[in-house]
């Protein structure tokens, strides 16, 4: 018997695929979520059903989720390379035929898909030709010259400034005066200067992060130093009890000697008692032959 075969269902047309593409962008987001987790696929799961729905509603061609699955993916696919071979056309040095328009499918599809297929955008590059459909839009020289002369010239100023002011001799006053000063300078400085310089001049604020990183250090040095201490005290504290049971131990060892000398005066001292309880008997067995008068065979 043969294996059963999957049926052959109709080619998916213009006119489907388009729909398929309406049915899918209010649940872009859903759909091209990265997220692999249990609660996320079942929502997908969920939403592929609904899609299902409105699309055999609106279609003469009923489909299953798998097959608007598959179509979606490959029509994604296509959108890709079509958009690519769009590209290269386009920046091609010329001599051939005109660069063939996206179908009106795929432009919907990349409008919906344009940060996965879309390059970033860039306004100082070649690329600015391709977002814009203008020339570059790069500063010119002359533009260049000006920023750099309205970004120097404060700071020169300011650096002449703080050079003859460290050359007279500070008071109190001065300090004040000098503190005051920097702040307005920087206040003018944060104004004129660009982002990007205005965080390298901000010297009162680099001197706090400097402090607040000095006062960190040296909470941290604190901290281990409270934490050598605790360790020296339970170290010196372990020696104090090792030396003590050492201690213990020798004397115990010397009742030990103590106990052992006199177990061995106790044995001689029964061994005597044995010898004298054997003479004993040896001169009770002489009086005993004497009287009877009969003869002792030797145990020999």
């Amino acid at each position: 018997m043969e294996p059963n075969k999957r049926a052959r269902s109709k080619n998916f047309t213009i006119k489907d695929k388009s729909l398929l593409v309406d049915c899918v962008k209010p649940f872009l987001k859903v759909i091209e979520c990265s997220e692999t987790n249990k609660k996320n696929n079942e929502r997908k799961e969920t939403i592929w059903a609904e899609i299902t729905s409105n699309f055999n509603s609106q279609s003469d061609n009923p489909r299953d989720a798998k097959a608007l699955k598959s179509c979606y993916q490959h029509l994604k696919m296509t959108v890709k390379k079509e958009n690519a071979e769009y590209k290269r056309q386009r920046f091609a040095t010329g001599g051939g035929s005109e660069p063939q328009e996206l179908e009106p499918t795929s432009v919907k599809l990349l409008s919906m898909l344009g940060s996965q297929i879309l390059p970033l955008k860039n306004l100082y590059d070649s690329g600015s030709d391709y977002h814009h459909g203008s020339p570059s839009s790069s500063p010119s020289i002359e533009t260049l010259e000006d920023i750099t002369s309205s970004v120097i010239s404060p700071v020169i100023d300011y650096c002449e400034n703080s050079v003859n002011e460290t050359l007279t001799e500070p008071t109190v006053e001065s300090i004040v005066v000098d503190i005051c000063d920097n702040v307005v300078t920087e206040a003018l400085i944060e104004t004129t200067v660009e982002p990007v310089v205005n965080e390298k001049i901000r010297f009162s604020v680099k001197r706090k992060s400097h402090v607040n990183k000095l006062d960190d250090i040296s909470s941290n040095v604190q901290a281990k130093k409270v934490r050598l201490d605790d360790r020296s005290r339970i170290e010196h504290e372990l020696v104090e009890l090792k030396r003590q049971n050492y201690t213990k131990q020798n004397k115990l060892l010397d009742i030990q000697l103590e106990t052992a000398v006199l177990q061995n005066e106790a044995a001689q001292l029964e061994i005597s008692i044995k010898k004298t309880q054997a003479k004993y008997e040896e001169t009770r067995l002489e009086q005993l032959c004497g009287v009877y008068s009969f003869p002792i065979e030797s145990l020999n």
